[in-house]
């Protein structure tokens, strides 16, 4: 049986953004990243508990970033059979 992804649900903001610098490490347990750090607000636990969440659900889950703000991507899993009944 094989899956793939159906298309994905995008949350967006219009913060300042993570620092391209960063998006390779911000799912990690307790990384702030360079903004993060000069708010002096963040854990650096809640895109980490995020990815974890949806590890376990099997949803995918990705971040692109810019001075305009940040767009986190759920994709979520179907399997082929699945698909093929609804469509």
């Amino acid at each position: 049986m094989s899956t793939f992804f159906i298309p994905h649900h995008v949350v967006e903001d219009n913060g300042i953004g993570i620092a391209a610098s960063d998006l390779p490490r911000i799912f990690e347990k307790g990384f702030t990243g360079q903004n993060g750090r000069m708010v002096q607000q963040s854990t650096g636990i809640g895109l980490y508990l995020c990815k974890r969440l949806c590890e376990k659900l099997g949803i995918g889950i990705m971040a692109e970033s810019s001075e305009h703000g940040t767009a986190i991507s759920l994709s979520f899993h179907i399997n082929c059979l699945i698909h093929e009944v609804q469509s």
